[in-house]
């Protein structure tokens, strides 16, 4: 737009406007709507659902025309976790299918609600009725072989030392009870005429996503001994999954069920997470993170087509007994076919350089792990407005003096040899752990 601004309308060349699309627009397709009260909007947004079902429509202009259903329907919030409650209780009373985007509501539908009470039972929480209650309420068609899945669990609990610790998994009794108890997606009772016969379709979605929620829990603790592996997840899924996962909007892996998208609509709101920060910060932080979002966006929005992964979570292995884990900003293919890890930073809250390049090709070992592969740049994204950027090859020496010092901090760790440091530099004197490195404040050695 700023080209065109800025050429004398003389230059101009000439140019007739049309409509990319096929689809035809009447008065009224567009709406903005206020309602008194969150209530009142839950149920006007579910009339217009069910009022589009079987609305004809074509996917393209040469395509046959097929009806509306709920999957091409949509509900966008600031944020599920705090707005979405009253249009998912008015979704739920009248039986229309859906889905929510992201793991944070997800522990509040009734069927994984069930799955959860199957790990507090294991862990010694709640008694085997109780399990039995959540499945019925459920409502999945299972009633009548509950007892089986009860059984998998008590064989769970009954584990002892006399087995391999990888005998038995977390994913492993989820599974065996699910198959114990017969669920099938065709037998899944429908709630009334709205769900079209496919309630089956969230349900099992549903239960496919709190099965990645275990396989991202148990990959970090499945050397863990199995009763406090257990036992440690059931409080997990208690008190700390949902914030866990906050509102993340990825795709799933799993195909799209004909039902409602519930889905988080901002960025910024999503990830801009200041739990400590005074109202006036936030109120500084906030407008800084949107510029520094579309700056990023002007600047690379061609190169997002080239991501390969994105917020990727790796695991190190650099020796027997030593993880380190963590989350990979962004890995993309460039134009040339190298592979780059990027990392983003503010300058405000900067690092030393070293200590980048350090962390990033930690990152890259990660990658390796990841895929058997190894990129072939590192990279840092300044999000300030004035801040530089650096890129760098990967340093194949670094990579094997990183997994010497990492294996080496972790046979410290083990041996609780935590020596302190023999020198401090300036920033040790303001440094929250300085105690722990040595006393007093002399900085001279």
């Amino acid at each position: 737009m700023k080209v065109v601004r800025r050429t004398a309308s003389s230059a101009r060349l000439a140019k007739s406007m049309k409509a990319a699309g096929h689809q035809r627009f009447e008065r009224g397709d567009l709406l903005a709507l206020t309602y008194d009260d969150p209530a009142q909007e839950a149920r006007a947004i579910a009339d217009r659902i069910q009022q589009l079902q079987g609305v004809p429509f074509q996917d393209a202009p040469d395509a046959p025309e097929r009806g509306l259903s709920y999957a091409d329907c949509a509900v966008l919030f600031r944020s599920v976790r705090h707005d979405a409650g009253p249009l998912v209780e008015e979704l739920r009373r009248r039986g229309i299918p859906y889905i929510i985007k992201g793991l944070v509501r997800l522990f509040e539908t009734p069927e994984v609600q069930a799955a959860v009470a199957c790990f507090r039972y294991v862990a010694g929480l709640i008694d085997a009725e109780a399990v039995k209650d959540a499945w019925r309420a459920a409502d999945v068609g299972c009633d009548e072989r509950l007892d089986q899945g009860i059984a998998v669990l008590d064989e769970a609990i009954a584990w002892d030392e006399s087995r391999p610790w990888d005998s038995i998994t977390l994913q492993g009794v989820f599974l065996g009870f699910l198959e114990a108890i017969g669920l099938r997606e065709e037998n899944v009772p429908s709630h009334g005429e709205t769900d079209g016969g496919r309630r089956g379709e969230p349900v099992f979605c549903n239960l496919g996503r709190f099965s990645t929620a275990i396989g991202d829990y148990e990959a970090i603790h499945l050397t863990v001994h199995p009763k406090e592996r257990f036992e440690k997840f059931a409080k997990w899924l208690q008190y700390q999954a949902p914030g866990y996962y906050e509102e993340f909007d990825g795709d799933n892996g799993y195909a799209q069920p004909d039902a409602v998208v519930i889905a988080t609509e901002e960025l910024v709101d999503r990830h801009l997470n200041l739990p400590f920060a005074n109202p006036a910060a936030k109120a500084r932080l906030r407008p800084a993170a949107i510029a520094s979002v579309r700056r990023y966006l002007r600047e690379k929005g061609a190169t997002l087509r080239q991501t390969m992964f994105s917020e990727q979570p790796v695991e190190i292995h650099p020796a027997p007994g030593v993880t380190v884990t963590g989350r990979v900003d962004l890995i993309k293919r460039l134009d040339t076919e190298e592979v780059s890890v990027v990392d983003f930073k503010s300058s405000e809250r900067a690092q030393a350089e070293d200590v980048s390049l350090a962390q990033l090709h930690l990152y890259a070992l990660g990658y390796r792990e990841l895929t058997g592969a190894d990129a072939d740049l590192v990279e840092v994204h300044n999000l300030d407005e004035e801040g530089s950027s650096l890129r760098e090859e990967v340093d194949t020496g670094l990579l094997n003096d990183l997994t010497r010092r990492v294996t080496e901090v972790g046979r410290s760790l083990r041996d609780n040899d935590l020596r302190r440091l023999p020198r401090w530099c300036a920033t040790c004197t303001s440094c929250d752990f300085a105690g722990i490195c040595r006393d007093g404040t002399d900085t001279s050695g």
